[in-house]
C-alpha cells in the first residue's frame, strides 16, 4: 500500500536521483538543508522504482547498479530511503535495506 505523492514533489525527487546518478552532486545539494543527515555511495546508475508519500516522510524505493571500485565486481543493490522534508527541502535521508523496513519507518502499512 502506498500514498499518492504530489506531482511536483515526485518530479523534484526523480530529477534529484537522476542528477545523483550522473554525478551532479551540486544539483542534489540544492535540495537538501545545510544540516541534512545522509550518506553517499558511487554507482553507475540509480533507478527510482517507487515514490510514496507517508505520514512520517516520503518513501523512495530504488536500485543502485555499478561495479566495486577496487574489485570491479558487479553491484546491484536494492535500497529504500525515507526523506523527511522541512521548508520544502530534505532535512533527513534515512537508508533501509528493504522496502518493508522503510515503509514501516515512514508510517505506511505493509
Amino acid at each position: 500500500m502506498s500514498g499518492v505523492v504530489d506531482a511536483e514533489l515526485e518530479r523534484t525527487i526523480r530529477d534529484a536521483y537522476a542528477a545523483f546518478a550522473e554525478g551532479d552532486i551540486e544539483s542534489v545539494r540544492e535540495l537538501f538543508h545545510e544540516d541534512v543527515i545522509y550518506s553517499l555511495f558511487e554507482f553507475e546508475t540509480v533507478e527510482v522504482l517507487e515514490i510514496a508519500e507517508a505520514p512520517r516522510g516520503v518513501l523512495i524505493v530504488l536500485r543502485y547498479r555499478g561495479r566495486g571500485k577496487a574489485s570491479g565486481a558487479p553491484v546491484d543493490v536494492p535500497m529504500a530511503h525515507v526523506l523527511e522534508y522541512r521548508d520544502g527541502r530534505v532535512a533527513r535521508l534515512a537508508w533501509y535495506g528493504t522496502r518493508d523496513e522503510a515503509a514501516e519507518a515512514a508510517g505506511l502499512q505493509p
